[in-house]
């Protein structure tokens, strides 16, 4: 796993609820102002339909399957990238 994206999600997740957080002074109730049900459903629901539209089926899969990468570590071959540099 890749500890710079689980980094990065991390922190920009954490640093979005504790703007919120500081904002309306850490009251729950108050910190619910900015969750509202149907922007949420307008959000999420338009950009998949946006994405289903204008993806073919099997890119959208290849493209889902893909986010995997992010989460694993990368293939090093330090050999064949030397080799390949001298090559060129």
């Amino acid at each position: 796993m890749d500890l710079g994206s689980v980094l990065g999600a991390t922190f920009s997740i954490g640093f979005m609820i504790l703007s919120l957080m500081i904002t309306v002074g850490f009251d729950m109730p108050a910190l619910m102002a900015y969750v509202d049900g149907p922007s949420i459903l307008i959000t999420f629901g338009g950009s998949i339909g946006s994405i289903l539209w204008g993806l073919p089926l099997d890119r959208l899969i290849t493209g889902l399957k893909s986010i995997t990468l992010t989460f694993t570590p990368p293939k090093l071959d330090p050999k064949g990238a030397i080799a390949n540099i001298i090559q060129l």
